[in-house]
């Protein structure tokens, strides 16, 4: 065999195994590159895939190794899918039908395993093997970050999704699994399309089954994201995932990781350094205070919420209560219910613009133009005076810009248009700013709708 490096890049435009055309490149490892692909059929296209190419060839058990994530995130979707039949022979049609959909929103949050094999000899890179996976479009949890924090209702959306895989890989298969490298980078965010957000765990390269009755196995994963038993004794455990969770979490709602930034004083090899970084990250653990829980302003009335990823945070294993993803999602979903209202009983300034701006909608729908302009003005003025720019619910600006347009006032249309987008960039502020330059015919327009393409706010 060949062992000579080659540049990946070069691969684009290639055919792997006669049926699988490399189209772009997407991210390279030590081991391979991934690259955007169509898979083909007797000439025709198929669908858009993702492929996993060596860089080297390997042997059959060379490749297991080395892909060994794949085949375990398979092994995953799959106990979900025999869980499901094994739910046909024990349960009632009613109970059957409730969790055999849970099941399929279950296996939704893994990225599907298509194909694998090794290029035969005939092939641009014979004997390298392969790995074809879904494609997911979205991009990852650290992409739409650049973009800023999440408000609140969006990081909590996002978090229920990685919970319940998480859960799963923890507490529904016949072993726990403790995925080790939890980060923003390895979370994926496709766009369904009812236009919701499916979130997707992946990248299960140093994934494990742990033995139920040590509990633990050697440390692994992104110094940034390590729990502080990783760098105090070197071991992790599902435990360490909930670590890693509330990390996520707080990154999502504060629009940055406390720990990425430890050691980058460093020079020299990171090998060398690596005992240096390593007691840099776990004092960075243990004075690290998380302020953001307390100061968001949305989480200021949701103590609940601040306590369990608090615990979840927790530098010592014996205050991190939650032994595995499946009790934080237990104390999770308890602290959601119990935290949905401020203490005096009364809607947030935000929740009531959006429950007035829907109200407002569903008049116009029913032509009851008048009620809805008074709804839409009412929710307009608590938008402007009792909601900060962050919080601000674009989806009003939009409903407003829109009427304006109707009613032939483009002028004042573009004024509120301007006025919600200076104040955030959101899906619907800069969908209200390409309505206001496409009915005045101006070529700006087309600048908004690339930004809308692009933008990772939904609101």
């Amino acid at each position: 065999m060949n062992d000579t490096p080659i540049n990946m890049r070069e691969l684009v435009g290639k055919t792997v195994d006669g049926r699988y055309q490399l189209e772009t490149y997407l991210a390279e490892g030590n081991f391979g590159a991934v690259y955007r692909a169509t898979q083909m059929a007797y000439g025709v296209s198929l669908r858009q895939v993702a492929v996993k190419v060596s860089k080297r060839p390997m042997s059959d058990s060379e490749a297991r190794k080395i892909f060994g994530d794949a085949l375990l995130m398979a092994r995953v979707v799959d106990s979900a899918e025999q869980e499901q039949l094994r739910m046909g022979t024990s349960r009632g049609q009613g109970q059957l039908r409730m969790e055999q959909g849970q099941l399929r929103t279950l296996s939704q949050h893994f990225v599907q395993v298509y194909d694998a094999g090794r290029c035969p000899e005939s092939d641009p890179l014979p004997g390298h093997p392969y790995l074809v996976m879904e494609f997911i479009p979205g991009g990852s949890l650290r992409q739409q970050l650049k973009s800023g924090p999440f408000a609140l209702t969006r990081a909590i959306n996002y978090f229920n999704q990685i919970l319940e895989a998480m859960a799963f890989m923890h507490g529904g298969m016949e072993r726990p699994i403790a995925h080790r490298d939890l980060k923003t980078d390895n979370i994926l965010v496709k766009q369904t399309e009812d236009g919701k957000d499916r979130v997707m765990v992946t990248d299960f390269g140093l994934a494990i089954e742990v033995d139920t009755l040590l509990g633990w196995v050697q440390s692994g994963g992104d110094l940034a994201y390590l729990a502080p038993e990783s760098f105090s004794h070197n071991i992790a455990s599902p435990q360490s995932d909930v670590y890693m969770l509330g990390l996520i979490f707080y990154e999502m709602i504060s629009g940055h990781n406390p720990f990425s930034r430890v050691g980058i004083h460093l020079k020299g090899d990171k090998e060398e350094k690596q005992q240096e970084l390593r007691q840099l990250h776990l004092a960075a653990r243990q004075h690290e205070h998380f302020n953001e829980l307390e100061q968001h302003i949305e989480l200021r009335n949701r103590p609940e919420l601040v306590g369990v990823i608090r615990t979840a945070l927790a530098s010592d294993m014996l205050n991190r209560t939650y032994n595995n993803a499946r009790e934080l999602q237990a104390a999770w979903k308890q602290a959601l219910i119990g935290g949905q209202r401020p203490p005096n009983g009364e809607k947030h300034p935000w929740d009531q613009v959006r429950s007035l701006t829907h109200s407002a909608e569903q008049c116009f729908a029913v032509s009851n133009v008048q009620e809805g302009e008074a709804r839409l003005e009412q929710a307009l003025a608590i938008n402007r005076s009792r909601v900060s720019d962050p919080m601000m619910v674009g989806r009003t600006y939009l409903l407003k810009v829109q009427r304006l347009l109707l009613q032939g006032r483009a002028k004042e249309a573009g004024e509120l248009a301007n006025e919600g987008y200076r104040r955030r960039k959101c899906h619907s502020t800069i969908k209200a700013m390409e309505a206001y330059y496409r009915s005045v015919q101006s070529p700006l327009a087309a600048g908004f709708t690339n930004e809308l393409a692009r933008c990772a706010d939904r609101e």
